[in-house]
């Protein structure tokens, strides 16, 4: 059942819901489970739901193809997807609903309160997550600070974060250039130009660009550019700022390269998170992107 919107994704409407699980066995740590019968057979889960736009109905296949994807895929650090539905003309995709929201909101909200060792540990996660999916030859294609959810916050003393990345939502293969051009400085150059060219070196750009958003507390590079300078950006091989964090700097630099080939394999990055020792304080590691 559908409950209170909570914001918009590509081509789709987000809500809170719950899923009636019938038969249901042991409750799974990670969901959080209602029970509504006294013998117990059935559970309600929180869940979210994300509606295609009715308007583009066209693009349901892929939009179910990337659902079936994410629903054989199992790891800590992604966010569960139960499966899709049709109700209607509403076709529906089914996720875990992860308690503390998006990555992105927080980074604002709690901005030179955050520490080096919070970020290098959220971005070893993302890492953890991203070189399970490269291992299997699979492309997440939308890696961002908003797709990136909150299990736990982490924040208070003795405390760590923990995080999900979010399913892609719509398939990349079906984004006009207009919304590729519009998920400029996360996209990776090579997919503007042609969707043909996604792989998972793409995904290694978006990392980096997505690190550097946690390295300016939420703030993004090439925000307030029309989507013109952001093609003629890309076009030019300007160089996106460097982090605030020098722990990250060199890794944020090899990620962002324009040649695909030159990006570090996940599990290469996952090894350079795993040795490095932050030196920053809480507050020390924001800032703002200055770009050329």
């Amino acid at each position: 059942s559908q409950r209170a919107h909570l914001g918009q994704g590509t081509r789709t409407n987000i809500y809170d819901g719950v899923l009636s699980v019938c038969g249901a066995s042991e409750a799974d740590d990670e969901a959080e489970y209602f029970s509504t019968e006294p013998n117990n057979n059935s559970r309600e889960i929180h869940v979210v739901l994300k509606v295609l736009d009715p308007s583009h109905r066209d693009i349901a296949l892929a939009f179910f193809e990337t659902a079936s994807l994410m629903s054989q895929v199992s790891h800590v650090h992604l966010a569960f997807v139960h499966g899709v539905c049709v109700r209607g003309s509403e076709n529906i995709m089914v996720e875990e609903f992860v308690e503390h929201g998006p990555l992105d909101v927080l980074l604002r909200k709690e901005k030179g309160r955050i520490t080096v060792g919070w970020k290098i540990t959220v971005a070893k996660q993302l890492a953890s997550a991203l070189s399970y999916l490269e291992d299997k030859n699979l492309v997440h294609g939308n890696v961002c600070a908003k797709n990136i959810l909150l299990a736990r916050k982490g924040l208070e003393e003795g405390s760590v974060p923990f995080v999900k990345l979010s399913d892609p939502g719509v398939s990349f293969t079906v984004l006009s250039r207009e919304e590729r051009v519009d998920r400029i400085p996360w996209i990776a150059p090579e997919c503007v130009r042609d969707v043909g060219n996604l792989s998972p070196a793409a995904d290694k750009w978006s990392f980096g660009t997505t690190l550097l958003e946690i390295c300016f507390d939420g703030a993004v590079p090439l925000k307030e550019r029309t989507p013109s300078e952001k093609e003629r950006f890309y076009e030019k091989r300007h160089r996106l700022p460097e982090p605030s964090c020098e722990e990250l700097r060199a890794l944020v630099s090899r990620c962002l390269s324009f040649a695909p080939g030159e990006r570090p394999s996940f599990r290469t990055i996952l090894r350079d998170l795993t040795q490095l020792q932050p030196h920053g304080e809480r507050g020390e590691s924001g800032g703002s992107p200055v770009v050329p």
